[in-house]
């Protein structure tokens, strides 16, 4: 993201960015123990469960791997790839039992929100059962009613695959 020609290129810090550029609509709860939850299920998802999945790393220990040819390196990639993601998901589901109402935390979109639906794509594109996780499952659903969410879709951007 650029802004005022400052480039802010890590998703943490854009999102906080926004939290305190547009207060009137909040990522973060005001009530502390909803605030808590939020930051829970985003660092569960952003610390814990996305890193283990990026390209460099994945790479890397598909690599370690010898694989003989180029589908047997992204099948080892897919496999740990879809180890970590169930994992996280495993985590956040755990979670939401205890705090989801129409979204992760209550009634109001928050920073977990927007942390999960990215990681609920990856998760569809490494062919992870999302029916084992029925909390996660309902949430998504109501997210992707919403037009912000909807219009965010990987396949909707001008520079998408096809």
């Amino acid at each position: 993201m650029l802004v005022d020609g400052h480039a802010i290129a890590q998703s943490g810090a854009i999102l906080e960015y926004l939290e305190e550029a547009y207060p009137a609509k909040p990522l973060l709860p005001r009530d502390l123990i909803e605030r808590a939850q939020v930051r829970n299920l985003s660092g569960i998802i952003g610390c814990d469960t996305q890193p283990a999945q990026s390209i460099g790393l994945s790479a890397k220990v598909a690599d370690l791997q010898s694989p003989a040819s180029d589908q047997e390196r992204q099948a080892l990639v897919m496999a740990w790839n879809k180890h970590w993601i169930e994992r996280g998901l495993r985590a956040v589901e755990d979670e939401l039992t205890r705090c989801a109402g129409r979204y992760c935390v209550g009634d109001e979109v928050s920073l977990a929100d927007v942390y999960l639906l990215p990681q609920v794509h990856n998760a569809r594109i490494c062919k992870v059962d999302l029916a084992e996780y029925p909390a996660i499952s309902r949430v998504v659903g109501e997210l992707e009613q919403l037009p912000a969410f909807a219009s965010s879709r990987p396949d909707t951007q001008p520079d998408a695959v096809q």
